[in-house]
């Protein structure tokens, strides 16, 4: 796992995210990587955004955003839960 392998995983997330917001014809706002509470020294970022004025969070392992480019199944697996987008926690 590189740091280029999870940057390019967070950039094909963001992408997915909005193109699922465009899909349900929600505007989607700011988009915030960051390591969460739980996910220091433990490989887990975090990504915050919002859907109006409500603000939401998905965590991901960096195992799997390292994985994305080459793992289908990974893939298949992280846009099955962003589709869920408004279904997130808010924080």
């Amino acid at each position: 796992m590189t740091k280029k392998q999870i940057e390019v995983g967070k950039k094909w997330v963001e992408e997915t995210l909005k193109k699922i917001a465009i899909e349900n014809g929600l505007s989607l706002d700011i988009l915030i990587w960051g390591v969460s509470k739980e996910g220091f020294n433990k490989g887990i970022a975090s990504l915050v955004y919002f859907i109006g004025d409500n603000r939401y969070t998905k965590k991901f392992t960096e195992n799997d955003l390292s994985d994305l480019a080459e793992a289908p199944d990974i893939r298949k697996k992280l846009e099955k839960r962003l589709r869920g987008l408004k279904k997130s926690k808010k924080s």
